[in-house]
Protein backbone atom coordinates (compact mmCIF):
# COMPACT_ATOMS: atom_id res chain seq x y z
CA UNK A 1 0.00 0.00 0.00
CA UNK A 2 2.92 2.39 1.25
CA UNK A 3 4.41 1.67 -2.66
CA UNK A 4 1.30 2.60 -4.16
CA UNK A 5 1.27 5.87 -2.28
CA UNK A 6 4.36 6.37 -3.67
CA UNK A 7 4.05 5.69 -7.10
CA UNK A 8 1.11 8.05 -7.15
CA UNK A 9 2.69 11.10 -5.05
CA UNK A 10 5.60 10.59 -7.85
CA UNK A 11 2.45 10.82 -10.70
CA UNK A 12 1.41 13.85 -8.85
CA UNK A 13 4.79 15.86 -8.34
CA UNK A 14 5.99 14.92 -12.27
CA UNK A 15 2.42 16.27 -13.87
CA UNK A 16 2.89 19.31 -11.52
CA UNK A 17 5.78 20.02 -13.51
CA UNK A 18 4.69 19.48 -16.79
CA UNK A 19 4.23 22.89 -19.21
CA UNK A 20 0.42 24.20 -18.40
CA UNK A 21 -1.26 22.85 -21.71
CA UNK A 22 -0.80 19.41 -20.49
CA UNK A 23 -2.76 20.08 -17.00
CA UNK A 24 -5.63 21.89 -19.55
CA UNK A 25 -6.17 18.97 -21.38
CA UNK A 26 -5.33 16.48 -19.12
CA UNK A 27 -4.03 14.10 -21.16
CA UNK A 28 -0.50 13.21 -19.87
CA UNK A 29 0.30 9.32 -18.72
CA UNK A 30 2.39 8.56 -16.88
CA UNK A 31 3.82 5.15 -18.53
CA UNK A 32 6.52 2.82 -16.49
CA UNK A 33 8.89 -0.01 -18.74
CA UNK A 34 8.17 -2.92 -17.04
CA UNK A 35 9.50 -5.78 -19.70
CA UNK A 36 6.17 -7.50 -18.70
CA UNK A 37 4.21 -4.54 -19.97
CA UNK A 38 5.96 -4.17 -23.05
CA UNK A 39 3.74 -4.39 -25.97
CA UNK A 40 4.98 -6.24 -29.16
CA UNK A 41 6.31 -4.36 -31.97
CA UNK A 42 3.35 -4.93 -34.06
CA UNK A 43 0.57 -3.66 -32.12
CA UNK A 44 2.72 -0.70 -31.34
CA UNK A 45 2.79 -0.05 -35.14
CA UNK A 46 -0.47 -1.06 -35.34
CA UNK A 47 -1.67 1.41 -32.70
CA UNK A 48 0.29 4.06 -34.78
CA UNK A 49 -1.76 3.55 -37.74
CA UNK A 50 -5.05 3.62 -35.86
CA UNK A 51 -3.90 7.20 -34.13
CA UNK A 52 -2.77 8.34 -37.64
CA UNK A 53 -6.28 7.63 -39.39
CA UNK A 54 -8.22 9.33 -36.54
CA UNK A 55 -5.84 12.41 -35.87
CA UNK A 56 -4.77 13.17 -40.06
CA UNK A 57 -1.42 13.15 -38.84
CA UNK A 58 1.68 10.77 -38.28
CA UNK A 59 2.55 11.19 -34.17
CA UNK A 60 5.95 10.13 -34.69
CA UNK A 61 6.72 12.90 -36.54
CA UNK A 62 7.78 15.98 -33.45
CA UNK A 63 7.71 19.02 -32.97
CA UNK A 64 11.24 20.46 -32.23
CA UNK A 65 11.09 24.00 -30.59
CA UNK A 66 14.28 26.33 -29.17
CA UNK A 67 14.62 25.65 -25.67
CA UNK A 68 12.39 27.07 -23.34
CA UNK A 69 9.12 26.82 -25.49
CA UNK A 70 6.74 23.99 -25.77
CA UNK A 71 4.12 23.26 -28.80
CA UNK A 72 0.99 21.45 -28.43
CA UNK A 73 -2.67 21.07 -29.89
CA UNK A 74 -5.04 23.91 -29.30
CA UNK A 75 -7.91 23.72 -27.22
CA UNK A 76 -10.94 25.72 -26.45
CA UNK A 77 -9.55 27.20 -23.58
CA UNK A 78 -6.92 28.60 -25.58
CA UNK A 79 -8.99 30.42 -28.26
CA UNK A 80 -9.04 34.22 -25.84
CA UNK A 81 -4.98 34.11 -26.37
CA UNK A 82 -4.75 32.94 -30.13
CA UNK A 83 -7.09 35.68 -30.86
CA UNK A 84 -5.21 38.23 -28.96
CA UNK A 85 -1.56 36.73 -30.85
CA UNK A 86 -3.33 37.16 -34.23
CA UNK A 87 -3.84 40.95 -33.47
CA UNK A 88 -0.41 40.93 -32.13
CA UNK A 89 0.75 39.22 -35.20
CA UNK A 90 -0.41 41.90 -37.83
CA UNK A 91 -2.29 44.59 -35.97
CA UNK A 92 0.74 45.85 -34.03
CA UNK A 93 1.56 48.91 -35.22
CA UNK A 94 4.96 48.99 -33.57
CA UNK A 95 6.37 46.48 -35.35
CA UNK A 96 3.92 46.34 -38.53
CA UNK A 97 4.32 48.88 -41.04
CA UNK A 98 1.06 48.42 -43.84
CA UNK A 99 -1.85 49.55 -42.38
CA UNK A 100 -3.83 46.74 -44.41
CA UNK A 101 -4.94 44.68 -41.94
CA UNK A 102 -5.66 47.72 -40.10
CA UNK A 103 -8.28 47.90 -42.73
CA UNK A 104 -9.00 44.71 -43.40
CA UNK A 105 -9.60 42.98 -40.02
CA UNK A 106 -9.38 46.11 -37.55
CA UNK A 107 -8.87 45.38 -33.89
CA UNK A 108 -12.27 45.55 -33.19
CA UNK A 109 -14.94 43.36 -31.05
CA UNK A 110 -16.79 42.21 -34.46
CA UNK A 111 -13.22 41.28 -35.72
CA UNK A 112 -12.71 39.31 -32.09
CA UNK A 113 -16.17 37.49 -32.15
CA UNK A 114 -15.29 36.38 -35.95
CA UNK A 115 -11.81 34.85 -34.83
CA UNK A 116 -13.68 33.12 -31.93
CA UNK A 117 -15.90 31.67 -33.93
CA UNK A 118 -13.88 30.72 -36.43
CA UNK A 119 -11.19 29.13 -34.33
CA UNK A 120 -13.73 27.30 -32.36
CA UNK A 121 -15.66 25.69 -35.44
CA UNK A 122 -11.80 24.71 -36.62
CA UNK A 123 -11.18 22.83 -33.59
CA UNK A 124 -14.70 21.49 -33.38
CA UNK A 125 -14.29 19.92 -36.93
CA UNK A 126 -11.18 17.83 -35.38
CA UNK A 127 -7.20 17.12 -36.53
CA UNK A 128 -8.33 15.23 -39.53
CA UNK A 129 -9.06 18.21 -41.33
CA UNK A 130 -7.65 21.20 -39.17
CA UNK A 131 -4.83 20.85 -36.58
CA UNK A 132 -4.12 24.15 -34.66
CA UNK A 133 -0.91 24.45 -32.95
CA UNK A 134 0.41 26.50 -30.11
CA UNK A 135 3.56 27.38 -28.75
CA UNK A 136 4.12 28.31 -25.73
CA UNK A 137 6.77 30.38 -23.38
CA UNK A 138 7.88 28.39 -20.44
CA UNK A 139 9.59 30.70 -18.82
CA UNK A 140 6.34 32.77 -19.17
CA UNK A 141 4.02 30.62 -17.36
CA UNK A 142 2.78 28.78 -20.68
CA UNK A 143 1.91 32.22 -22.49
CA UNK A 144 0.83 31.36 -25.83
CA UNK A 145 3.19 33.03 -28.29
CA UNK A 146 2.71 31.51 -31.18
CA UNK A 147 0.89 29.39 -33.40
CA UNK A 148 0.30 27.58 -36.43
CA UNK A 149 -2.76 25.73 -38.50
CA UNK A 150 -3.14 23.33 -40.97
CA UNK A 151 -4.57 21.10 -43.03
CA UNK A 152 -4.04 17.76 -43.56
CA UNK A 153 -4.59 16.11 -46.89
CA UNK A 154 -8.32 14.81 -47.81
CA UNK A 155 -9.51 12.67 -50.01
CA UNK A 156 -10.80 15.02 -52.53
CA UNK A 157 -8.49 17.70 -52.45
CA UNK A 158 -9.92 20.79 -50.84
CA UNK A 159 -11.48 20.12 -47.50
CA UNK A 160 -14.99 22.23 -47.38
CA UNK A 161 -14.46 24.51 -43.85
CA UNK A 162 -17.24 25.78 -41.67
CA UNK A 163 -17.21 29.74 -42.05
CA UNK A 164 -18.68 32.55 -39.96
CA UNK A 165 -20.17 35.42 -41.97
CA UNK A 166 -17.98 38.62 -42.25
CA UNK A 167 -18.65 41.68 -39.94
CA UNK A 168 -20.87 44.00 -41.37
CA UNK A 169 -17.97 47.03 -40.76
CA UNK A 170 -15.41 45.15 -42.87
CA UNK A 171 -14.68 46.39 -46.86
CA UNK A 172 -16.45 43.39 -48.60
CA UNK A 173 -14.12 44.07 -51.26
CA UNK A 174 -11.14 43.14 -49.04
CA UNK A 175 -12.86 40.21 -46.96
CA UNK A 176 -13.20 38.52 -50.56
CA UNK A 177 -9.81 38.95 -51.59
CA UNK A 178 -8.65 37.53 -48.46
CA UNK A 179 -10.71 35.10 -47.43
CA UNK A 180 -12.30 34.10 -50.76
CA UNK A 181 -9.78 34.24 -53.25
CA UNK A 182 -7.22 32.50 -51.30
CA UNK A 183 -9.22 29.04 -51.40
CA UNK A 184 -9.76 29.79 -55.20
CA UNK A 185 -6.33 30.32 -55.53
CA UNK A 186 -5.35 26.77 -54.38
CA UNK A 187 -8.10 25.01 -55.48
CA UNK A 188 -6.78 26.50 -59.14
CA UNK A 189 -3.22 25.88 -58.54
CA UNK A 190 -4.22 22.20 -56.81
CA UNK A 191 -7.60 21.25 -58.01
CA UNK A 192 -8.51 17.49 -56.43
CA UNK A 193 -4.72 16.66 -55.37
CA UNK A 194 -4.53 15.78 -52.13
CA UNK A 195 -2.80 18.09 -50.43
CA UNK A 196 -1.20 19.54 -47.01
CA UNK A 197 -2.32 23.35 -46.62
CA UNK A 198 -0.87 25.82 -44.20
CA UNK A 199 -3.67 28.11 -43.51
CA UNK A 200 -1.76 30.45 -40.94
CA UNK A 201 1.30 30.89 -38.94
CA UNK A 202 1.38 33.70 -36.06
CA UNK A 203 3.87 34.86 -34.43
CA UNK A 204 3.61 37.53 -31.40
CA UNK A 205 5.62 40.52 -32.40
CA UNK A 206 7.66 40.54 -29.21
CA UNK A 207 8.77 36.93 -29.86
CA UNK A 208 9.98 37.70 -33.52
CA UNK A 209 13.55 36.11 -34.06
CA UNK A 210 13.39 33.63 -32.11
CA UNK A 211 12.89 30.93 -33.82
CA UNK A 212 9.25 30.02 -33.30
CA UNK A 213 7.46 29.67 -36.89
CA UNK A 214 10.27 27.33 -38.56
CA UNK A 215 9.14 24.08 -36.49
CA UNK A 216 5.21 24.72 -36.45
CA UNK A 217 6.25 25.04 -40.58
CA UNK A 218 8.84 22.32 -40.81
CA UNK A 219 6.68 19.61 -38.79
CA UNK A 220 3.95 20.12 -41.46
CA UNK A 221 6.58 19.86 -43.90
CA UNK A 222 8.35 16.78 -42.65
CA UNK A 223 4.43 15.48 -42.73
CA UNK A 224 4.06 16.43 -46.29
CA UNK A 225 6.93 14.89 -47.24
CA UNK A 226 5.90 11.67 -45.56
CA UNK A 227 2.39 11.60 -47.46
CA UNK A 228 4.40 12.77 -50.59
CA UNK A 229 1.73 15.19 -51.41
CA UNK A 230 2.92 18.72 -52.16
CA UNK A 231 1.64 21.81 -49.22
CA UNK A 232 0.09 25.10 -50.39
CA UNK A 233 -0.02 28.31 -48.33
CA UNK A 234 -0.05 31.88 -48.82
CA UNK A 235 2.99 34.09 -48.05
CA UNK A 236 2.64 37.67 -47.09
CA UNK A 237 5.41 40.39 -48.37
CA UNK A 238 7.62 40.01 -45.43
CA UNK A 239 7.01 36.16 -45.01
CA UNK A 240 7.24 34.78 -48.35
CA UNK A 241 10.90 34.83 -48.47
CA UNK A 242 11.15 33.05 -45.41
CA UNK A 243 9.29 30.47 -46.50
CA UNK A 244 11.03 30.49 -49.79
CA UNK A 245 14.74 30.15 -48.01
CA UNK A 246 14.32 27.66 -45.53
CA UNK A 247 11.45 25.06 -46.80
CA UNK A 248 11.43 25.73 -50.48
CA UNK A 249 8.34 27.01 -51.44
CA UNK A 250 7.36 28.03 -55.03
CA UNK A 251 5.88 31.75 -56.05
CA UNK A 252 2.86 30.20 -58.08
CA UNK A 253 0.15 33.45 -58.07
CA UNK A 254 0.13 37.30 -57.06
CA UNK A 255 -3.09 37.94 -55.24
CA UNK A 256 -3.52 41.33 -55.85
CA UNK A 257 -6.46 43.29 -53.23
CA UNK A 258 -8.28 46.09 -54.08
CA UNK A 259 -5.74 49.30 -53.72
CA UNK A 260 -7.00 52.01 -51.13
CA UNK A 261 -5.08 55.20 -51.54
CA UNK A 262 -6.30 57.09 -48.63
CA UNK A 263 -5.13 53.84 -45.96
CA UNK A 264 -2.72 51.03 -46.88
CA UNK A 265 -2.44 51.69 -50.67
CA UNK A 266 -1.21 48.56 -52.46
CA UNK A 267 -0.92 45.04 -51.07
CA UNK A 268 -0.71 41.74 -52.15
CA UNK A 269 -0.29 38.18 -51.36
CA UNK A 270 1.39 35.35 -52.86
CA UNK A 271 0.10 31.79 -53.22
CA UNK A 272 2.95 29.35 -52.71
CA UNK A 273 3.43 25.97 -53.25
CA UNK A 274 6.14 23.68 -51.79
CA UNK A 275 6.50 20.18 -53.55
CA UNK A 276 7.18 17.01 -51.62
CA UNK A 277 10.62 16.06 -51.06
CA UNK A 278 11.87 12.35 -50.98
CA UNK A 279 12.44 10.72 -47.83
CA UNK A 280 16.15 10.69 -46.77
CA UNK A 281 17.12 12.98 -49.93
CA UNK A 282 16.94 17.08 -50.76
CA UNK A 283 15.58 15.67 -53.83
CA UNK A 284 12.09 17.57 -55.02
CA UNK A 285 8.91 15.68 -55.99
CA UNK A 286 7.82 17.02 -59.77
CA UNK A 287 4.10 18.26 -58.86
Amino acid sequence: MLAGIARLTALGLCRSFLPRGFQRQNSFIFTLSYPRRNLHLSKWRAASENAIKTLGYDINIRHNPPQGFFIREATFVDIEEITDLWFKSFNDRRYISSKFFDVAMPESQATRDFLRDLLSMSIRVGPSKLVTHVVEDLSNDGKIVACGQFSPPQPDGPVDLPFPQFPKEWDPEIADALWGKKSDSRALLLGKQPHWWGIFVLVDTEYQRKGLAFPLMDWACHQADATGTPMYGIGTPMGYPYWKKHFGFRERKMLDFPVRPETYGVYYMVSIVRPPRVAGTSSIVQV
